[in-house]
């Protein structure tokens, strides 16, 4: 049986409003992923043109195929601005509409040079193709292609062949190469391969979708919330990591084991909301302070730790004291008090053998005896004495705001 144009175009509407549905749940379930919107919009907009078409046999019939026409331009246009708003790149409203009104006026101009349409036939075929180049080319340059974008892209491209086809056969029937009947049973035959090219695309742009959204998970299963900084898992698979490298070479490395001082008398006297400020001042402050290729990391509450690949102990006592300094210089202010934050550190050394739970274990023995000591320094655990670089730390003469940080 023999597919009608209309039929066709049916099932175009029929495509677009389901992919419409699935980009409106996936918009409405994630609303920052605003392309799930554009893309949404693009199958409405597709889907209005294949109605307009569709009423081509009821209505002025260049009025139906020139509205429906451009409807459909535009949407595959949105298609383009959507993979453009996916990767935060510039979006190209203006590109898309110049695109959809010069078609438009190049094929009234071709209205009445071929009034049999086959010219209007192939501008429409490339007009529609120009988009989807556009999408393939940025979906293709992205440093990181995984499948979805390669599947969209690959649909896309497919989409284009398909309309080469039809651009040809129009071509073709101009210059008396083909007949009307042969173009008559080459055309529904490549509207199907567009409805299917569609469907594939739509595919791989859920694929890429998923894909960000795995990403973030994951990037959120290794970062603390509060502050940004690795969290507890993260930092542990980098300790185990380095550990396997200078268990290998026999590269240095050192942990610090940090602790911000009173942290419970922050939140008695100002609330847990103070708390919370103080402790990503600390982590902006340390973060600041920290060699190249230090890593740190918020293990839970106020404690932090900091991973030292390539340091011994003498550099990471060094590095301890730095912090212990600039965190104390780093006052904050909260609401109209302003006061100083304190931290307490303590630094151990890997050894030969040594498991990331061996060398937690020593610097948690120097960080005890640092608060022992009183606060507001740092004790390395192999000679259980609080040391600095520059002899003694000076505590400065601050004002103090109730209670007791020092």
């Amino acid at each position: 049986m023999a597919l009608d144009f209309i039929t066709l175009y049916v099932v175009i509407l029929i495509v677009s409003i389901v992919m419409a549905i699935v980009w409106a749940v996936v918009y409405v379930s994630y609303e920052r992923l605003e392309a799930a919107g554009i893309w949404m919009a693009a199958c409405i907009t597709t889907a209005l043109g294949g109605c307009a078409l569709a009423t081509e046999g009821h209505f002025n019939s260049l009025i139906s195929i020139f509205l429906g026409n451009g409807i459909v331009i535009f949407g595959f246009s949105l298609f383009w601005v959507g993979v453009r708003r996916f990767q935060d790149r510039p979006l190209p409203w203006w590109p898309s509409i110049w695109l959809t009104v010069g078609s438009l006026a190049l094929l009234s101009v071709f209205t009445f040079w071929d009034p049999n349409s086959n010219a209007r036939n192939a501008i429409y075929a490339v007009a529609q193709s120009v988009p989807l180049a556009l999408s393939i080319v940025d979906l293709v340059r992205q440093e990181r292609r995984k499948a979805g974008a390669l599947l969209a892209a690959a649909a896309m491209a497919t989409g284009i062949f398909v309309h080469g086809i039809e651009t040809a056969s129009n071509l073709l029937q101009v210059a008396g190469t083909i007949s009307r009947e042969t173009y008559l049973v080459i055309e529904p035959g490549v509207l199907v391969l567009v409805i299917f090219s569609g469907l594939l695309w739509n595919f791989g742009l859920v694929l890429m979708v998923i894909d960000r959204l795995n990403a973030e998970l994951a990037t959120l299963a290794m970062r603390d919330p509060l502050t940004g900084l690795a969290n507890r898992r993260a930092f542990h698979e980098r300790l185990d990591e380095e550990l396997r490298f200078s268990e290998a070479t026999q590269r240095p490395c050192s942990l610090l084991v940090v602790d911000l001082d009173k942290f419970k008398q922050i939140n008695d006297v100002h609330g847990h909301l103070a708390g919370d400020a103080c402790l990503v001042h600390v982590a902006t402050t340390v973060t600041l302070a920290l060699p190249p290729g230090g890593l740190l990391a918020r293990m839970g509450g106020d404690e932090f730790s900091v991973l030292l690949p390539g340091k011994d102990l003498v550099a990471a006592a060094e590095i301890a004291a730095d912090l212990v300094r600039a965190v104390r210089a780093a006052r904050i202010r909260w609401g109209t008090t302003e006061f100083a934050l304190t931290l307490s550190i303590g630094a151990a050394a890997w050894r030969p053998g040594w498991s990331g739970d061996a060398l937690n274990a020593d610097a948690d023995a120097a960080l005890y005896r640092a608060k022992a000591l009183g606060r507001d320094g740092h004790a390395v655990a192999r000679d259980r004495r609080v040391i600095s670089p520059e002899g003694p730390t000076p505590r400065p003469n601050l004002p103090r705001p109730g209670y007791e940080i020092f």
